[in-house]
């Protein structure tokens, strides 16, 4: 039980109990937050660690096919905010890279110690990808991405900061008939998790601004890990609170649901039936699906680009 992780691959790792999953993600949560209380109850929620301190918790959802289609993550959520409570909700795959989710946690809180620089020590200019999906990939919980324009803070010619922008994606609702000109996605923001920098992420967005025309910008914020204090910070307004969304589980992992849509299941799955949902040849194929929290969508948009557009 207390080797589980890096010694099982996510195959099987989905046939262990829940039970004994939940213990061994509690003993690596507390070795990151040694004065928490394992499966603390607050409310109707067993949270797996809870800091009294800090007043935070934290709580790991199973991914198994006895949790499939439960929203058990907004269940814990909803009940931890009327309970005054911050927290976070993982979900169990996201414990497999221990290291990664170690530093992310105690930088997102607060309770690592790292190098403090200021951004005006930060030199920003355009990154290329192999730096982009480094920094990423060593550093933020979603990894890399396939945005159009990276930004990249550097200190001494160190990459510590990188801020990267798409185009509006069709999977999250952007429908190819919306007029896209000047409209920007803020897709990933991180630092260096070995470094603290107040002020770089607003030094990074208004130096997209300043480089590229545009009428929006939007983000989301995650809200399993964020109520979205990053976004007021930079001057942007809370323009949508989204619902929950689902993610296929393969192979004890989480999937986007954009990739098993039923265009493409009928050339993929075995014994597809088109009298079926999607959901229901995904079940009969032995997967499953598992619900989120929802995001809340965050806009900025550009005053100036307005008033030109009305003088044409």
């Amino acid at each position: 039980r207390n080797h589980i992780k890096g010694t099982v691959p996510p195959t099987f790792f989905q046939y262990i109990s829940a039970g004994t999953k939940l213990e061994a993600y509690a003993d690596q949560l507390i070795k990151i937050f040694p004065n928490a209380i394992r499966f603390c109850t607050i409310g109707d929620v067993v949270t797996t660690v809870y800091d009294q301190r800090s007043n935070r918790a934290i709580v790991v959802i199973p991914i198994d096919q006895q949790h499939a289609n439960q929203k058990s993550a907004v269940t814990a959520s909803k009940a931890l905010e009327l309970a005054g409570v911050q927290h976070i909700i993982l979900f169990e795959d996201e414990m497999v890279n221990h290291q990664l989710l170690e530093a992310k946690l105690k930088h997102y809180t607060h309770a690592g110690t790292v190098d403090r620089l200021h951004a005006r020590q930060c030199d920003i200019r355009q990154c290329d990808k192999s730096a982009k999906k480094a920094l990423l990939d060593a550093n933020h919980v979603q990894g890399s991405d396939v945005s159009h324009i990276a930004y990249g803070a550097y200190h001494n010619d160190k990459l510590v900061a990188v801020m990267t922008f798409s185009k509006p994606r069709v999977a999250l609702g952007q429908k190819g008939s919306v007029d896209r000109t000047g409209k920007w996605e803020l897709s990933r923001f991180c630092t260096d998790v070995s470094v603290r920098i107040p002020g770089i992420a607003s030094k990074l967005l208004k130096h997209f601004q300043r480089s590229h025309a545009w009428t929006e910008i939007y983000s989301y914020a995650d809200k399993r890990w964020s109520v979205g204090n990053m976004y007021h910070q930079l001057g942007f307004d809370l323009v949508a609170d989204n619902k929950p969304d689902y993610t296929y589980v393969i192979d004890g992992v989480r999937k986007h649901r954009w990739n098993y849509r039923k265009d493409i299941l009928k050339n993929t799955l075995a014994n597809y039936d088109p009298t079926l949902t999607e959901y229901q040849n995904m079940e009969n194929h032995g997967m499953w699906r598992i619900w989120d929290c929802g995001t809340l969508k965050f806009s900025v948009t550009n005053q100036q680009s307005e008033v030109v557009c009305l003088q044409n």
